[in-house]
């Protein structure tokens, strides 16, 4: 149920984007689980994408959270920041984001501002999580 209000309220807010953008967007909407990446192994990371405004944003559980504003079929383009988590390299570091379809899957390249070049690239791969009955 609050899924089927968050895809009307997000699909309402789509309707100034190109028609190709707003189908884009929706279809990024919900939970996705991480299948690679080049940051280490991790079974249990996912991301979240849900209707923000007039455009999106992506929530991970690994303590990421970023805003999505330009959709064109098939990227999708934001910034973010990493949570403060202590000495972790990422804490606190502003990012930009690139989400690319590739059929069932979701590629992410990830750009982290460290303050100095070259700029850490994160990449990572993307499924649908399952949603059995």
């Amino acid at each position: 149920m609050i899924r089927s209000a968050t895809l009307i309220a997000f699909t309402s807010a789509m309707m100034q984007a190109s028609p190709a953008q707003a189908s884009e967007a929706t279809e990024l909407l919900g939970l996705w689980e991480q299948v690679a990446t080049n940051a280490g192994a991790c079974e249990t990371c996912t991301i979240d994408f849900r209707a923000a405004g007039s455009g999106l944003s992506v929530t991970a559980n690994n303590g990421w959270v970023a805003t999505l504003s330009s959709s064109g079929e098939p990227d999708t383009f934001g910034a973010g920041r990493w949570e403060n988590r202590g000495a972790a390299w990422v804490s606190g570091k502003a990012f930009s984001v690139r989400f690319h379809r590739v059929g069932n899957r979701l590629e992410m390249t990830m750009t982290i501002d460290t303050g100095s070049e070259p700029k850490p690239v994160v990449r990572g791969v993307y499924k649908r999580t399952w949603q059995g009955m």
